[in-house]
């Protein structure tokens, strides 16, 4: 409503992962979505995309550290349970995907050549600084600071790849700071494990949609 644009078109889809641009998507009960690249335009003006936390797996990181340190205040046993042989496997996970962003990003351009295209990076989710809020939010203390320090990597993967590939990235982490799952529910913008406002777990409410969609324009 904002830009006030003659044609939108929104294909945005839960559990989307970098392959959907281009296959279809399968969805719950039966049937699939087409591919979201079905969507573009040659004359299309402006192109926004969200992906990348999916092919990373960060929420299936997340649900194995909220059951992994469930009993466990202090310490870093997710963030020790997906290190192997030395080997940080989710942070090398987020790594990772920035070949299938760079594919994203030149299949934009070229279904919609002249269109400015925003690549939407990921809010502040948990505490910029602390030991999170245990057991309400349960991670431990010391995979709280590991858990958010993926959501920091993978936003650099998403700027790099932007700059390298003629789109522009969108930081809602800045301005989502203060509003994360540890707060008291009327400045919570995520939810928890257990939402206190309608949203899907670990994900953005209303507010924190709203506040992503401050950041985008």
């Amino acid at each position: 409503a904002s830009i006030g644009p003659s044609v939108f078109r929104d294909v945005s889809c839960g559990s989307a992962v970098t392959d959907n641009m281009t296959q279809p998507q399968s969805v719950p009960l039966g049937g699939s979505n087409p591919p979201q690249f079905n969507a573009l335009s040659a004359d299309a003006k402006l192109v926004t995309v969200g992906i990348g936390g999916n092919d990373a797996d960060l929420v299936r990181i997340a649900e194995s550290c909220v059951s992994i340190d469930a009993l466990s205040p202090t310490g870093s046993p997710c963030k020790n349970h997906h290190t192997v042989a030395g080997r940080d496997t989710a942070a090398a996970g987020v790594d990772a995907i920035a070949a299938k962003i760079a594919a994203v990003l030149r299949g934009v351009h070229t279904h919609s050549p002249h269109a400015r295209t925003l690549i939407v990076g990921y809010p502040a989710v948990l505490p910029l600084t602390g030991p999170g809020c245990w057991p309400i939010v349960p991670l431990s203390s010391g995979d709280v600071p590991w858990f958010r320090s993926l959501l920091v990597r993978i936003n650099h993967v998403l700027a790099v790849q932007a700059l390298a590939d003629g789109a522009e990235y969108v930081d809602t982490y800045t301005g989502s700071v203060g509003h994360d799952v540890c707060q008291l529910p009327d400045r919570r913008w995520f939810e928890g494990v257990l939402p206190t406002m309608p949203a899907f777990p670990l994900h953005p409410n209303a507010l924190g949609e709203a506040s992503m969609a401050r950041s985008v324009l």
